[in-house]
């Protein structure tokens, strides 16, 4: 007797289940990260929460995808853009993982990737552009 195997089919979640979901999950405690990446994680932060929040839409590349444009200034004090760009190309070599439960199919998945897929040296000024996943 051959026994069936039950296939889900797997749907993300919708923008508002991950609205209730997210915030739970993802914390900067769980990580190794120096205080300058905790800064630029911030600035990523915070333009996502206003994404989220329909208030501002994310810039987009040539490819579409989301980036957030960050003054060197705001993510690591005066003149110190080299410092910035390094540890943003640091952050994008690190794995984040995290648990939820989908809110439909009512199994528990593990995530794991990277936030930073991308960094853009804007050549002559105090600006770099992160694309973001």
């Amino acid at each position: 007797m051959t026994k069936k195997r039950e296939i889900q089919e797997f749907t993300p979640p919708t923008e508002a289940e991950i609205m209730l979901i997210q915030p739970n999950n993802v914390t900067f405690g769980q990580y190794e990260i120096t205080q300058w990446q905790e800064n630029l994680l911030t600035l990523i932060g915070d333009k996502l929460q206003k994404h989220m929040s329909r208030e501002q839409e994310f810039d987009r590349d040539l490819f579409g995808q989301p980036y957030v444009q960050v003054l060197c200034d705001e993510a690591g004090g005066m003149n110190n853009k080299a410092k910035v760009l390094q540890e943003a190309l640091a952050l994008g070599k690190k794995h984040f993982s995290f648990r939820w439960v989908h809110p439909r199919i009512h199994k528990t998945i593990e995530t794991t990737g990277v936030i930073i897929t991308t960094v853009h040296d804007v050549k002559h000024t105090n600006k770099i552009n992160i694309t973001i996943n």
